[in-house]
């Protein structure tokens, strides 16, 4: 995705969670260049990741970084979102496709963000035992990671 397709998709869709899952680093992520052929990517810094998100009408309750070292830089986002999930350390391709698999697992069964995290690197733990102390979890202070859940049961 470049930069304009992550507006746009912010815009139509109005999601709950957005994913990011690629390069980063405690600057930001990297995103494609809309340029063809350009395969340097452009760094969007977390700042400008957070201005764009919080410029919407509804912006999204939790962003998730799959990528290397972004939990440093992630706390900018908490301006515009209420939790975010970032590795502290680089993470390899498996160990965070694994990450994602376990926690969405869990989020969708109607289990909190925390919990949700937690399934997911006990599962994690079973792959790399070192990849699963590699997610964090960052919340400004008007929210609990333990108590929101984005997926309603039905009764």
């Amino acid at each position: 995705a470049d930069f304009a397709s992550l507006l746009q998709a912010l815009n139509e869709f109005t999601p709950d969670v957005v994913h990011f899952s690629g390069h980063g680093g405690p600057a930001g992520i990297l995103l494609e260049q809309p340029a063809m052929g350009d395969a340097g990517g452009t760094l969007v810094t977390f700042g400008i990741l957070a201005r764009a998100i919080k410029a919407t009408n509804k912006p999204p309750q939790l962003v998730v970084l799959n990528a290397c070292e972004t939990a440093e830089g992630a706390r900018d986002l908490l301006a515009a979102v209420p939790v975010v999930i970032a590795m502290i350390e680089p993470i390899d391709d498996e160990a965070a496709y694994e990450f994602s698999k376990a926690f969405y697992a869990a989020l969708c069964s109607g289990q909190t963000i925390e919990g949700s995290k937690e399934q997911a690197c006990a599962g994690l733990q079973l792959f790399d035992e070192d990849a699963a102390l590699l997610p964090e979890v960052l919340c400004r202070l008007d929210a609990n990671p333990s108590e929101m859940t984005l997926v309603r049961k039905p009764v």
